[in-house]
């Protein structure tokens, strides 16, 4: 996914952040809505260049507490980016427009060569030591920065149980906080959600899917007691609002200090796979500043699912026929026919001889004409069953691949059944939207499947054969009640030239 190469290794894991969710609604984040931001940005009347200055600030701030903290790196993504998947802590380029959650709106330079502040809870509190705190002239937009935050990602519409109700009540941090808590009290009530997840569940992949209409806090914290990274992340940003702290859903990879070798007598590097793949919290601790907060149990920040996020295309090789050439046929006349024959038999054998060459070029015509069909007709099957087999998996020796290239070949397949946009295929709440447009009879057996891809993307456990074929025997099933409502042309379409 990334190549990074840095001066010196990391000592703490590197957060580099993707997703952004603001609600939580029937079992799925959604992303910020972009007018808000946009009313913000146009309210403020803010330049380019003040918000990446005002965003940098973590930087700049630990360049003036903490010089020696300031290092950097290069990462090279290796695919199409829909967000920045920038470090925490990073000096902002003046090149790269984006939102208060780094999604990009302009293409910017690769590699993104950047220094950083290595920012974490921990970290941050050398940013608070300044007297002098944000430079004045990001004061007032600091000020309704932080309410424009508060009215964002605080509002939480989860139901707190009695249950729950009487667990935090019990907690310290919980019933004294204040409306605008500062760094110290932030870093206090982070400890007690920990403490608290890590007593209420435990890291796992054996679970029931959550219902979209159920308490998520209570089923996972009081009926499950288990879940990964998705929920712990989930669970948290909900926790943390609760507490009166801004913070927010985030997804992204995490590459940790022992992934970073050593390249040569200079640099580190390290290759971020798709099995770096990470769900997290952050919170908000003022001056611009969003921080990183762990709250997956540890043995599990990083899953090693072996798995791939970008499924190569079906790719066929051009296998082209060379035509045939045409040998021209000469008839020799009869070796028994002699010289002496009259004049008279000459012109009647010559004239015969023009009478079976026609005949004789047709059938050479007819026989090429069926060769050539055969040979296209096989060439024809064998791209279909080519294909197809690719389709369903048998040419991955990966077993995780070969799940998710089925998964995404029956997201097509229903794509293209229930005639779901590319544009509900492309939001943040996609699973949400193609929900909806499948019939119900499908609807359960569509959230299965992807709670069951979920498990496989961000644990650590394979998909087991038996999967593999039920996913293969639905494809199957499904293509098949597919073609059957289809008129002969769009039949013939779907299955030998698409072959969906």
């Amino acid at each position: 996914m990334f190549e990074i190469t840095c001066k010196e290794k990391p000592s703490s894991p590197l957060y580099l952040r993707g997703f952004v969710g603001q609600d939580y609604d029937d079992a799925v984040w959604s992303a910020p809505a972009s007018d808000s931001w946009d009313s913000f940005y146009e309210k403020n009347r803010l330049s380019d260049d003040e918000l990446q200055n005002f965003f940098s600030l973590p930087y700049t701030m630990g360049k003036e507490n903490a010089p020696d903290k300031i290092t950097s790196l290069s990462v090279v993504p290796k695919f199409a980016q829909k967000f920045t998947y920038f470090p925490y802590g990073v000096k902002l380029s003046k090149n790269t427009i984006f939102d208060d959650t780094y999604a990009i709106e302009s293409k910017f330079s690769m590699p993104h060569k950047l220094s950083y502040y290595p920012l974490s809870l921990t970290s941050a509190s050398l940013l608070f030591t300044s007297e002098s705190g944000v430079p004045k002239k990001y004061q007032s937009l600091n000020k309704n920065y932080g309410n424009y935050v508060r009215q964002k990602y605080m509002d939480d519409d989860s139901e707190i149980s009695s249950r729950l109700k009487i667990d935090l009540s019990g907690f310290p941090v919980y019933t004294n906080i204040s409306d605008n808590p500062d760094f110290d009290t932030i870093q206090e009530a982070a400890e007690e959600i920990q403490n608290f997840l890590k007593s209420k569940a435990s890291y796992s992949l054996s679970l029931a899917p959550v219902s979209s209409d159920s308490n998520f806090l209570y089923e996972f914290l009081y009926e499950q007691h288990r879940g990964f990274c998705v929920h712990f992340a989930t669970a948290g940003t909900l926790l943390f609002r609760m507490y009166g702290i801004p913070a927010r859903y985030v997804t992204g990879y995490v590459a940790q200090p022992e992934d970073f070798t050593k390249k040569d007598s200079k640099t580190f590097t390290c290759n971020v796979k798709d099995s770096s793949a990470h769900a997290w919290t952050e919170v908000y601790i003022g001056n611009g500043i969003w921080v990183p907060v762990e709250v997956t149990p540890p043995s599990s920040v990083n899953e090693n699912t072996n798995i791939s996020t970008n499924t190569p295309e079906n790719s066929i090789p051009n296998t082209e026929v060379p035509p045939s050439s045409e040998n021209p046929e000469t008839t020799k006349p009869d070796s028994q026919e002699k010289n002496t024959n009259s004049e008279t038999e000459k012109p009647s054998e010559t004239k015969a001889q023009k009478q079976n060459k026609p005949e004789k070029k047709n059938y050479l015509f007819i026989f090429k004409f069926l060769l050539g069909f055969c040979i296209l007709l096989l060439l024809f099957v064998l791209r279909y069953q080519i294909l197809y087999k690719k389709r369903i998996g048998y040419f991955v020796h990966s077993r995780t691949k070969s799940y998710f290239l089925l998964y995404q070949n029956l997201l097509k397949l229903w794509q293209a059944e229930f005639k779901i946009s590319e544009k509900d295929l492309a939001a943040y709440d996609w699973k949400q939207k193609f929900t909806k447009q499948l019939p119900e009879e499908k609807q359960n057996s569509f959230e299965k499947l992807c709670n069951e891809a979920e498990e496989i993307y961000f644990g650590n456990k394979k998909p087991t054969k038996q999967q593999i074929r039920t996913l293969r025997f639905a494809y199957r099933k499904s293509q098949k009640a597919f073609l059957k409502k289809l008129p002969k042309t769009k039949y013939f379409y779907y299955k030998f030239i698409k072959v969906l």
